[in-house]
């Protein structure tokens, strides 16, 4: 789909092409001329959608700035795959991107696909600066879905519990035994550093008056008489 076919209206095309090659001018004059930075396209595409990915290419973000500068929602959601900005930039290399993005009204707790927080996403990613910024912009460290699935959770599950004591620090208190158990249950190689930063969690837990569950019996397989 090209930006004509995404954005009808000729002058949100031309403010949407000017923003992807950081020709800042043009897209001043587009919006002065009556270009909406907040244009439903095709699909439900927006211009800040549409932009975003354009812009990382190129590593400038200056089009990006300038639609935010201009009242673009960060938090618009494309009503086919639930992706924002937001959800975008948690997950993205570019950390930069984000703290734009939530320096410009971003939602920190913004819920995107599959249920995710912003913090669930930066998380699933590996973005260790992401979920930094979150942190600094107000994500919030227990909020977590339905199911009880959280951030934490999402850590551990992952065997980053380097992450988890992280989450520990900055006050994450919800359902504390679930999150021992998800802990405990799952292994790491023995004398790694994943295996000792499970145990310093551990030990965070129960200095946290967590009651630890015991290791999971290891089989060995069935005993084959003599």
């Amino acid at each position: 789909m090209t930006v004509r076919d995404a954005f009808k209206d000729p002058l949100v095309a031309e403010m949407v092409e000017a923003a992807s090659s950081g020709r800042l001018s043009v897209v001043d004059a587009k919006i002065k001329a009556g270009a909406s930075v907040n244009y439903v396209g095709t699909d439900g595409i927006s211009p800040l959608l549409w932009v975003i990915p354009m812009n990382h290419h190129a590593h400038d973000f200056s089009g990006v700035r300038r639609l935010l500068e201009a009242g673009a929602d960060p938090n618009y959601e494309d009503p086919r795959t639930q992706a924002s900005a937001v959800y975008l930039a948690a997950g993205g290399d570019i950390p930069s991107l984000l703290e734009l993005v939530l320096k410009f009204r971003g939602n920190p707790n913004l819920v995107g696909p599959r249920n995710e927080t912003p913090l669930m996403t930066a998380v699933m990613q590996f973005r260790g600066e992401n979920i930094d910024l979150l942190l600094k912009y107000g994500a919030d460290v227990n909020a977590h879905d339905k199911f009880g699935a959280s951030a934490p959770n999402t850590a551990s599950d992952l065997g980053r519990f380097d992450i988890v004591a992280r989450f520990l620090d900055k006050g994450f208190s919800y359902n504390l035994e679930k999150l021992a158990k998800a802990v405990q249950s799952r292994p790491v190689p023995p004398n790694s550093d994943a295996q000792r930063w499970k145990d310093k969690v551990l030990k965070m837990l129960e200095q946290r008056g967590v009651n630890i569950p015991p290791p999971p019996k290891v089989s060995t397989g069935p005993h084959v008489a003599p």
